[in-house]
């Protein structure tokens, strides 16, 4: 009987939580000199990420069945060209959206200089943001969303800094098809999530905020702005950073956790 291949077993069932409108980063062919990594799931035949900074000076290693990707902070990143995918709203009303990853961020040798803002994933540029997840200075995770008519961004914030030196699995669900969500109230529908637990967290909003507009910037995994550069490990493969058009449940949020823990953090 031949033996089922354990990668595609992997994604049959990442893919089976996300759903029909979920898309996998497997950030494949890190590293070499015309790397790529194509998204699997909804979006597989629209959107190609490119690597810039190419070749990594840390090759991707694997463990298991997943490459685990390290990124050096300094401009290792990738872009897509922008669809209408990657836009959770129509300017005058939010979209459910869900957005997460396997990440890994050392521990600080010199906790004056060594923090940074840290890109994981986003639709954010100069005058036509959208939304951003990434971990902040003070090493918090944030997700950002920005009405640029309206030149406003809101946010929300874990209260706690993230534990450093180990592989967290980190999850923004924006619950804007929530019957209840208004976009001067749209903060207080986002959940963060932090292996598989939502995570305290405070919310900012603004009463002028409306939603979040279809604009032309590209999507980033690793950068944002030109810079922002994520620095530490993400997992690939199955587990790699996602995207779905709903908002994931908290027992989603913990399936997809319990699905990679025990391949990044045995």
């Amino acid at each position: 009987t031949p033996t089922q291949n354990p990668t595609a077993g992997l994604a049959a069932a990442v893919l089976g939580i996300l759903g029909p409108t979920g898309s996998v980063m497997p950030l494949t062919r890190t590293g070499q000199g015309s790397g790529f990594a194509t998204l699997t799931g909804a979006q597989a035949s629209t959107s190609t990420f490119t690597w810039s900074g190419l070749p990594f000076k840390v090759p991707p290693v694997t463990t298991g069945t997943v490459p685990l990707v390290s990124f050096d902070g300094l401009g290792e990143f990738a872009s897509t060209p922008d669809t209408v995918y990657w836009t959770p709203g129509d300017g005058n009303r939010g979209h459910a959206f869900s957005v997460g990853a396997w990440v890994f961020t050392t521990a600080p040798t010199n906790v004056v200089t060594y923090f940074s803002v840290r890109t994981i994933l986003g639709k954010y540029g100069v005058g036509s943001g959208e939304w951003l997840f990434r971990v902040n200075a003070d090493n918090k995770l944030l997700f950002v969303a920005s009405d640029k008519s309206k030149q406003l961004d809101v946010l929300r914030t874990t209260n706690s800094p993230l534990s450093a030196g180990t592989w967290l699995h980190v999850v923004a669900v924006y619950d804007a098809d929530n019957s209840d969500w208004t976009g001067s109230t749209a903060m207080d529908f986002v959940t963060l999530y932090i292996n598989g637990v939502a995570i305290a967290s405070t919310s900012h909003n603004n009463s002028g905020y409306e939603a979040i507009e279809d604009l032309a910037t590209s999507p980033s995994l690793g950068s944002y702005l030109s810079g922002n550069f994520f620095k530490g490990q993400m997992a690939g493969g199955p587990l790699g950073p996602f995207v779905m058009h709903a908002a994931l449940g908290v027992d989603q949020v913990n399936k997809l956790y319990e699905i990679g823990r025990a391949i990044v953090d045995p």
